[in-house]
């Protein structure tokens, strides 16, 4: 009898093992989902107080213009985005939810670069990290228990994907590890190339060499046409304008480029 039931316990904890890994293969196996990233935003993504005057479900309402912007993340061919932006029009909540769409949809290894590391750890803090919490589908990925230690707020390891924060003014940072998503926000406030080090863009970008299908990102607001890095970066490719209330206007370029501006 005790034989019988080691038995039946063992082929139990098999189906279970063969059950998981059936789990995952599907999962690897699963094919991207049909909607667009900003159907699955304003689906998906709760944007929480006070980062916004309009807490709650995300909306494109009011500023339809980030659409295309939020849609070119996963547009097939495209490699290179900048947008120069006006001020407070959601260019960097847009840029974070791009970015977590990638984490729920396509995971990868991701570096976000800000102009300094207090800005870096800032954003994670404030914004990015409250808008995973707040949202039940990103909030069921961040790690538990024993693996809690992995979820930080300079780098996040998240369901498959890895996301590290980092400054421009840190060359090592920069140059430590490969990736297949770049976001570069206020680069126009980078660190300036040393006489021993490229600049911090240039540097970053060589980290998605390794990728068949990285996407590289530019953004800031604007500044002199002879700013080091907006103005030149969306001058390549196909741009995009749009305008929404008040004057306030967003531009997008694109190499297989879009340039926004």
């Amino acid at each position: 009898m005790k034989d019988l039931l080691e038995r039946l316990r063992t082929a139990g904890v098999r189906r279970r093992q063969r059950a998981d890994v059936n789990e995952w293969i599907a999962k690897l196996l699963r094919p991207p989902p049909l909607e667009t990233v900003s159907q699955w935003a304003e689906r998906v993504v709760v944007i929480p107080g006070p980062q916004t005057p309009s807490p709650g479900q995300f909306s494109l309402r009011g500023r339809e213009f980030a659409r295309e912007w939020l849609d070119t993340f996963n547009l097939p061919g495209v490699t290179d985005c900048a947008a120069v932006t006006g001020s407070q029009v959601s260019k960097t909540t847009t840029l974070s939810i791009g970015l977590l769409w990638s984490v729920a949809n396509a995971p990868c290894s991701c570096l976000v670069v800000m102009p300094n590391a207090d800005l870096a750890r800032s954003y994670s803090e404030t914004r990015l990290q409250p808008i995973i919490e707040a949202t039940a589908d990103l909030a069921r990925m961040v790690p538990r228990g024993t693996d809690r230690h992995a979820y930080k707020v300079a780098q996040m390891q998240i369901g498959g994907a890895v996301i590290a924060l980092v400054g421009s003014n840190s060359p090592s940072n920069l140059a430590s590890r490969p990736v297949r998503l770049l976001l570069c926000d206020e680069t126009d406030k980078f660190a300036p190339a040393s006489s021993r080090e490229s600049d911090a863009i240039s540097l970053a970008e060589q980290r998605t060499k390794a990728f068949a299908n990285p996407q590289r990102w530019r953004t800031s607001t604007p500044t002199l046409p002879s700013g080091r890095a907006s103005w030149p970066a969306i001058s390549v490719g196909t741009r995009f304008h749009a305008c929404i209330a008040r004057n306030r206007c967003s531009s997008l370029g694109a190499r297989t480029t879009r340039c926004f501006g």
